[in-house]
């Protein structure tokens, strides 16, 4: 009998032992290489209910994410981060428990200390309170160290987390917003139009070298500057809202300005941009494609995206390939010369007289830009002043460039014709320049 009882008390005491070394060594190294099961397949999840300190939102799964909440009265609706979206996932589906305790009782939350929740989540597949769902409760617990979870997937259990999550479970909604208004890659857009109620609107349509204007109808078919396009489309697609409007406000029938773009025939996007309105706070409001409910724009940002075909078209002036130049001719009301290509140099007319300086007025006439929109006829101020030609090495004519001087301008331009039947306002200096190369008086 006394060997039996020797027996069983040995027993108790491995067994004892054996407990003590699971629960402390072994127990939370198989907790901890294993995530706390949510029951649940991210990919089906659509929306997710979030309760913390900063108040109750809703996380909606639809054409991405989008965050609404009931604040001051008003419902907001708003495109969510679909990157904050997915760091939160990733976060709730791969807890890793820290330590467990078994037999946990909802309805006992006080008898362990768990009864102060700080965050409250419902994860729902399919429609909200249709499908599988999981709530998760966070919250520290009495006289215990460090943060804990409850889940409905497990609910006998409680199990201790890591802190950090409850700084990620308890961010406000306002945290989730994806503020931009009409995100896009600008490489993929093959036409873009802007049109304005009281302004000159504009259409450009991509070719294989860039932009070209398809309307307003004196710039058909003529380039617009590559580096403006491309920085107006950067801006738009960078632009975020100053703040967001409540749902179902309504907005005057008519925009202001409109923008669209498209990337093929089918597929585009678009945004209305609307002005004072009071009840809102004044200023510029918008709907766009990207935004389930309309948003403030700061005026800065609309001033910026309002830009007149002047602003954005290619302003040069000629299209001058100056490595195909092999003579200059200048033509005044005094004189007429000739300036030839020869080897490394040029020279007047058939002499050895050199000229200095025309590589780099070649320079300048390729740059040469108008400085204000131009006129399809000339003021009865102007007059003619100059006219200069180009031709190639076999004499052919590559752009003939007639100036006239107008005592209408601003100080220091003139008007300056490249066939067509548009004068362009253009920096007089150019002349000068060029005509202090040669013999005779420079050009005022």
């Amino acid at each position: 009998m006394r060997r039996l009882f020797i027996y069983s008390l040995i027993t108790a005491v491995v067994i004892l032992a054996g407990a003590g070394i699971y629960f402390q060594y072994i127990e939370p190294n198989i907790l901890g290489s294993t995530s706390i099961p949510l029951k649940l397949q991210p990919k089906l999840v659509e929306t997710v209910s979030v309760q913390g300190r900063h108040g109750e939102f809703l996380l909606n799964r639809e054409d991405g994410w989008v965050v609404s909440v009931h604040q001051d009265g008003k419902d907001l609706l708003v495109r969510a981060d679909t990157t904050k979206v997915a760091t939160l996932f990733h976060d709730l589906f791969n807890m890793k428990p820290r330590a467990a305790v078994y037999g946990y009782s909802p309805q006992q939350q006080s008898d362990y200390g768990f009864n102060q929740p700080v965050a409250e989540l419902v994860l729902s597949e399919g429609e909200r309170g249709k499908g599988r769902s999981t709530r998760i409760v966070f919250g520290p617990r009495e006289d215990h160290v460090g943060l804990y979870a409850w889940l409905s997937s497990k609910a006998h259990r409680l199990y201790r987390v890591d802190d950090f999550l409850l700084e990620h479970v308890s961010r406000p909604f306002s945290f989730y917003y994806d503020k931009r208004v009409l995100p896009f890659d600008i490489s993929s857009v093959e036409r873009f139009q802007l049109t304005q109620k009281y302004a000159g609107g504009w259409t450009v349509v991509r070719d294989k070298e860039g932009f070209v204007f398809e309307t307003p109808a004196y710039l058909k078919g003529r380039r617009a500057s590559n580096s403006e396009v491309r920085f107006y489309l950067l801006m738009l697609a960078g632009l975020k809202a100053d703040s967001f409007v409540s749902v179902g406000t309504e907005l005057p029938g008519e925009p202001e300005a409109a923008l669209r773009v498209w990337f093929d025939s089918k597929s585009s996007i678009r945004m209305d941009i609307y002005k004072n309105l009071p009840f809102v706070g004044g200023g510029f409001t918008a709907r766009s494609s990207f935004q389930p409910e309309a948003f403030r724009l700061d005026d800065v940002s609309v001033r910026q995206l309002l830009k007149t075909p002047f602003d954005i078209q290619g302003r040069n002036v000629v299209d001058l390939d100056i490595g195909k130049v092999a003579s200059i001719k200048v033509l005044d009301p005094n004189q007429a010369l000739t300036v030839t290509k020869i080897a490394d140099g040029w020279f007047f007319g058939d002499t050895e007289k050199r000229v200095t300086g025309i590589d780099m007025s070649l320079w300048r006439f390729k740059e040469l830009k108008f400085e204000a929109l131009p006129l399809t006829a000339l003021p009865q101020t102007a007059s003619w002043l100059m006219t200069c030609e180009f031709r190639d090495a076999e004499g052919n004519r590559l752009a003939a460039l007639k100036f006239f001087s107008d005592s209408s301008l601003p100080p220091g331009q003139s008007w300056v014709k490249n066939g067509g039947d548009l004068y362009y306002p253009v920096a007089s200096q150019i002349m000068n320049d060029l005509r202090g190369l040669l013999p005779g008086k420079s050009m005022k």
